[in-house]
């Protein structure tokens, strides 16, 4: 089996199985989806997260995650691994559901499954017990994710001013023009 790629979320309908909405083409992609509900009936958006998986063929219409030829994070890629040989089939495996062996260095406890968009519920909340593997962690004593120390409007902040420095320290007449930064200038390595 190849090695596993990174999980990927994909979103489709809750209704899309559904008697009397099957003949719509309901909302189904990959990555977050950018509403909640189905363009199509109006149905709830299901967010998963894993990885495409291909299997050889069998009558029973069963796939065990632990017999997957090989796992892709691109459907086409598993497609065209699959159109080779023609006796397999491409099936989507849900991180939850694959083995240990075949978790990726991002665990499914990494990631939050309460929310369509995979981030923690607002102000520190956490699902009910059992609905979510990381708000279970966390309830756990896992430690939080950190996302670096900045907003992206401080980060944005300081890249303005940074170039605005920069702009004073290398202008015509500036610092840099008259020498006071020595030989070699080093006003910004840092």
């Amino acid at each position: 089996m190849t090695q596993t790629p990174k999980p990927v979320k994909r979103y489709e309908c809750s209704l899309r199985d559904a008697r009397g909405v099957e003949f719509l083409q309901h909302s189904e992609g990959t990555g977050t989806p950018r509403r909640q509900k189905c363009a199509a009936c109006g149905g709830t958006l299901v967010v998963r997260t894993g990885f495409w998986g291909t299997f050889v063929w069998n009558a029973a219409n069963r796939y065990p995650a632990e017999s997957a030829k090989g796992t892709y994070a691109r459907l086409g890629v598993a497609d065209r691994s699959a159109s080779r040989d023609g006796n397999l089939v491409v099936r989507w495996i849900d991180v939850n559901d694959a083995p240990s062996g075949m978790q990726s260095t991002e665990q499914a406890s990494d990631l939050h499954t309460c929310t369509p968009t995979g981030k923690a519920l607002p102000f520190g909340r956490k699902a009910p017990v059992g609905q979510c593997a990381r708000c279970d962690a966390l309830r756990d004593g896992a430690e939080p994710k950190s996302w670096g120390g900045q907003s992206a409007t401080l980060r944005a902040h300081n890249a303005r001013m940074d170039s605005a420095a920069r702009r004073a320290h290398f202008a015509p007449g500036g610092p840099h023009a008259q020498g006071a930064c020595g030989p070699v200038c080093t006003a910004f390595d840092s």
